[in-house]
């Protein structure tokens, strides 16, 4: 998903996402077992197994992401978007809980 912050420059951008980075990774959510996350998680990584019917485990997510600020040089929306992609997918490459700032 995309998200357009009109009358800001890349600096405010910056701090905006990382202010929303800082309290999603806040969120505790609950997960019950036998719910469908339970189940997709079974056996992955960092993901514990419910030992009780009807536990009840907690955790938290991050998220990374890629942002770009429009230039007149764009000519249209979809050459921003694509330079936000690259600054996401650069920022999955890197690791968890990152922000990547379009250098172009």
């Amino acid at each position: 998903f995309g998200i357009l912050l009109t009358n800001t420059d890349g600096t405010l951008a910056q701090k905006i996402i990382d202010g929303m980075r800082e309290d999603f990774s806040k969120v505790v959510h609950e997960m019950h077992s036998g719910s469908p996350l339970s189940a997709a998680t079974a056996g992955a990584s960092g993901f514990q197994q419910n030992k009780q019917p009807g536990e009840i485990r907690k955790l938290t997510a991050t998220f990374s992401a890629g942002t770009a600020v429009f230039n007149p040089k764009d000519g249209d929306a979809s050459t921003l978007n694509a330079r936000a992609n690259k600054a996401l997918q650069e920022a999955k490459d890197q690791g968890h809980n990152r922000l990547i700032v379009s250098s172009e």
